[in-house]
């Protein structure tokens, strides 16, 4: 499960969309900057705020999500959020942590939290891996990139990147949370 840095290239990566259709990341930026966000499912009240901040934080850059949810779900999400982004469903979790390093819940199985922000050409700029365990022998040998942002909220910090990163800002961050 090898994890992403900054300045790697994004694996292609396909997202079944509520209809059927299918988006491939990072081709669906169409060389914009763009977020990407695994979350473990709309049962995560966590999860639903995030996906209301993208919502609302957008402007600048194109996002989108990827969840284990089923096709029904992921449809009520987005009709529920009045979400404009595509949001996969379906998700093979361990396919998805096999190509981008994301961290899965073992039972029930779903993709823990995991953010990237890719530049124009789909390369890393930013991502932040979140563990689901505080006794996660990689996340203690790794530690917290520290991206920026007010009170250390992770999601909260990486959308405040995000959005100065699209108004021009160069850094490059990298974190596991837990």
């Amino acid at each position: 499960m090898p994890l992403l840095h900054p300045g790697d290239t994004f694996p292609e990566l396909a997202l079944t969309v509520p209809g059927g259709n299918t988006v491939l990341m990072p081709e669906a930026f169409a060389g914009e900057s763009g977020v990407l966000l695994f979350y473990p499912g709309s049962w995560c009240s966590c999860c639903n705020a995030q996906l209301l901040a993208l919502q609302r934080a957008a402007a600048g850059f194109r996002v989108a999500a990827l969840s284990v949810d089923d096709e029904a779900t992921v449809a009520s999400v987005i009709a529920e959020h009045s979400l404009t982004f595509p949001i996969g469903f379906g998700a093979d979790a361990h396919a998805v942590a096999d190509l981008t390093g994301a961290f899965i819940n073992p039972d029930p199985v779903f993709l823990q939290s995991t953010w990237f922000v890719l530049d124009p050409r789909g390369k890393v700029v930013a991502c932040l891996y979140s563990s689901g365990d505080r006794r996660s022998a990689q996340a203690r040998k790794q530690g917290w990139g520290g991206l920026p942002g007010p009170r250390g909220r992770p999601g909260v910090r990486l959308k405040h990147w995000a959005m100065r990163w699209a108004q021009g800002s160069q850094q490059h961050s990298f974190g596991i949370v837990h």
